[in-house]
């Protein structure tokens, strides 16, 4: 017999047996989806995290601090570099002098993604 409830109005009511079976159903699908990860993924998780925290608290600063030091370099060697290359009509002492100081540490610091190396 299925079970029965009484309700407000005080008269009797039945579920349907096929409410609990459905939701039992979806559960247990939705749970052989699912795969239990091995402890070395989850060690390799651990991993990448700690690479990814390890570069933005120490790396990325560092990277910033080489940047502007960089930068500053740059610009103190652009009136050194630039009247011998303008007399030639070219910029390659300044490209140079660019891809030096400033562009590796922009590289490293902003373009690359967290955590690799």
């Amino acid at each position: 017999m299925a079970a029965a409830r009484i309700s407000r109005a005080g008269t009797r009511t039945r579920r349907s047996p096929l409410v609990p079976i459905a939701v039992a159903a979806a559960l247990w699908l939705a749970a052989s989806g699912a795969q239990a990860a091995s402890l070395s993924e989850i060690g390799q998780g651990f991993v990448k995290t700690g690479d990814a925290a390890f570069d933005l608290v120490v790396l990325r600063p560092a990277g910033a601090v080489a940047f502007l030091v960089g930068s500053v370099f740059f610009a103190a060697s652009v009136p050194v570099v630039a009247p011998y290359h303008a007399v030639k009509g070219s910029i390659e002492g300044i490209r140079g002098a660019w891809d030096v100081f400033v562009y590796p540490p922009y590289e490293y610091t902003f373009l690359r993604d967290v955590g690799d190396f």
